[in-house]
């Protein structure tokens, strides 16, 4: 891939006073996205009138804009056949169901087998100017959490769906097999997140975290386990772990934790109990509204079956009871 620089000199008109510089500068140059612009404006590289300000900054009429970007070479992710399921596409955007044991986007120790190169195979009409090395990833899930995704098929598909999540109007349900039973039997928790400071693998309830919210309500009961259908009100990693742990009822399967148990060695469980079952939102282009149900993964149906005399391969069915 060539390296490609852009340098721009641009003066703000009439029309275009009072709108945020990132959200201007995005709009006028869609060749890059709006998240390399901020990117950029946060490293000190955009001058307003020979200055720096924040990515919020409301520009006026005849403000000089001055930016330079370089697009260095990166390897591309391969495509790759990988079994992923498309339970929903159209020409923006695709919904898919991740298997657990994937990772979604490359890393050092990942650079084959991900989300990224079954995107790049899967969705043929695919297209990053900028030559994102995470095309399309608008959301994540843990590499042991199966479920859907929210995939966009261009920068600016993939800008307007991030913008929704930040935004919170995107529903996400999720279904999670918990030790114990919770009391009350529906209920929110409400506690920051953030890295551990005793284990940096590990995430944890810190009073300096950042903002979580989860809510859950029980949907069945075992002997030992409930099963909770989960929503989640922000995206922060391993919330929904850290959160169900922090309450004493980690999710079923979890070694980390501590969601182990006789019957996961018993019936070889290898994942945590968690899948994103269901995804809603109003489409940003159409307007339609865009519902989809994912049921959970056979080994998980199968753990069910097994330590729960319980099937529940209609997980629609038992959330919406």
């Amino acid at each position: 891939m060539e390296i490609r620089s852009y340098r721009r000199d641009i003066t703000v008109n009439l029309e275009h006073a009072g709108k945020r510089l990132d959200i201007f500068l995005s709009e006028n140059h869609p060749e890059l996205s709006r998240n390399i612009f901020q990117q950029l404006i946060a490293s000190k590289k955009v001058f307003v009138n020979g200055r720096n300000v924040n990515k919020s900054h409301i520009l006026s009429a005849g403000d000089k804009i001055e930016f330079e970007v370089t697009m260095q070479p990166e390897v591309s992710p391969a495509a790759q056949d990988l079994p992923i399921k498309i339970a929903y596409q159209d020409q923006y955007m695709a919904i898919l169901s991740k298997p657990a044991g994937m990772v979604v986007h490359p890393a050092a120790s990942y650079q084959n087998g991900t989300l990224v190169n079954a995107i790049l195979y899967h969705l043929k009409d695919i297209n990053f100017v900028s030559g994102e090395k995470r095309p399309g990833i608008v959301h994540r899930l843990d590499k042991d959490t199966s479920g859907l995704l929210v995939v966009g098929k261009s920068e600016c598909a993939t800008s307007k769906l991030i913008e929704m999540m930040k935004a919170r109007e995107v529903t996400k349900i999720y279904a999670a097999l918990v030790r114990g039973h919770v009391e009350p039997m529906q209920g929110e928790v409400n506690r920051s997140i953030g890295r551990s400071p005793r284990n940096r693998l590990r995430m944890a309830v810190l009073a300096d975290g950042r903002e979580a919210k989860t809510r859950y309500e029980v949907a069945a009961r075992f002997d030992r386990y409930d099963l909770l259908k989960i929503r989640i009100e922000s995206g922060r990693t391993h919330q929904i772990r850290v959160h169900m742990s922090y309450m004493g009822h980690p999710v079923v399967g979890d070694g980390v934790y501590g969601g182990i148990d006789e019957n996961t060695r018993r019936f070889g469980l290898c994942r945590q109990f968690l899948h994103s079952c269901f995804i809603g939102f109003k489409h940003p282009f159409t307007g339609k509204q865009i519902t989809v149900w994912d049921d959970l993964s056979p080994e998980l149906v199968d753990f069910l079956c097994k330590a729960c005399a319980y099937e529940a391969r209609d997980i629609r069915a038992v959330f919406c009871e």
